[in-house]
């Protein structure tokens, strides 16, 4: 965008020379960039068949959409080659997350709206931030989740109605207040990025176990 103007023929070179710099700079960052995404593509496809192959669902219908997708994406975040932790957000993750305006409601979510027709962002982008909520500030109702819904036995039905029924049991208050305090959650990981290391502060007057 800048204007022509000419150089005496060592500046130009000098010139080219820090373009060129610049140029294979973006290159590697692109490169990386890439990786990164197909590091964690390959991670989410493979906690897929982990959560299968090791009986934490005893089959794909145990589980409603929400959670598998969501928990697929808790382990997606490399830092350059070195995978980044468990929980650690992606950073295109909460991008997505952030750019749902307004806050989503969690009701369509709990129904595994939007996550049965192939991959759509804010869907998706919803499924992480909410197992990523439960697990990192409801910890308790997390493992009863899981533990539920690998009986299916002790509780017929479609994986979504199950998974509401626990979470009912496990979680004070109704799907509205789920809802305000785990938009609360999202916008402090908004604001802070990094993994927490124990819960927040409550900031309602709905009570948690």
């Amino acid at each position: 965008g800048s204007p022509g103007r000419a150089l005496p023929r060592s500046e130009a070179l000098d010139e080219v020379a820090r373009l060129g710099r610049d140029l294979d700079r973006r290159e590697l960052l692109l490169d990386l960039d890439w990786q990164r995404l197909d590091a964690g593509t390959a991670v989410h496809e493979l906690v897929h068949q982990l959560v299968t192959r090791s009986g934490l669902a005893p089959r794909y219908a145990a589980f409603p959409i929400w959670l598998h997708e969501g928990l697929a994406m808790q382990f997606e975040t490399f830092e350059g080659a070195r995978w980044a932790g468990l929980g650690t957000p992606a950073a295109g993750r909460l991008k997505d997350w952030s750019a749902i305006s307004p806050a989503p409601p969690l009701a369509p979510l709990l129904r595994d709206s939007g996550l049965s027709s192939g991959y759509r962002r804010d869907p998706y982008a919803m499924a992480w931030a909410w197992v990523d909520y439960l697990r990192a500030e409801q910890p308790d109702a997390w493992i009863a989740l899981l533990d539920g819904l690998r009986l299916p036995e002790l509780n017929p039905g479609p994986a979504t109605d199950r998974a509401r029924e626990v979470l009912e049991a496990s979680l004070n208050g109704s799907i509205p207040d789920w809802e305000r305090d785990w938009h609360q959650y999202l916008r402090e990981r908004s604001d802070s990025p990094a993994e927490r290391t124990a819960p927040r502060e409550k900031v309602d007057a709905v009570d948690r176990p």
